[in-house]
């Protein structure tokens, strides 16, 4: 699977999580945090969407990044994930 497959099943991952639709996520610079706007991640859904990543790519993102550093941006959260696909 490429990088760019993978940007592909996170944003609709994201999407599904944030209510906020897959195109407009892909419209988003890498720098986009998750959390707050335009995102809007919260504890609860940033979590849903940790279990759908293991779910979908088979990467535990929370067992994996202990720091949860790959959650600070849109980017670092697809880099991480390609990185282990």
């Amino acid at each position: 699977m490429t990088d760019t497959d993978t940007r592909t099943v996170v944003l609709d991952l994201l999407a599904t999580a944030s209510g906020v639709s897959a195109a407009d996520l892909a419209a988003l610079p890498d720098a986009t945090p998750l959390f707050g706007p335009p995102v809007g991640l919260g504890s609860r859904t940033g979590a849903q969407l940790l279990d759908r990543i293991l779910a979908t790519t088979g990467v535990d993102v929370a067992g994996e990044d202990l720091a949860l550093e790959s959650l600070t941006s849109l980017g670092a959260l697809v880099g991480f994930v390609a990185d282990r696909r």
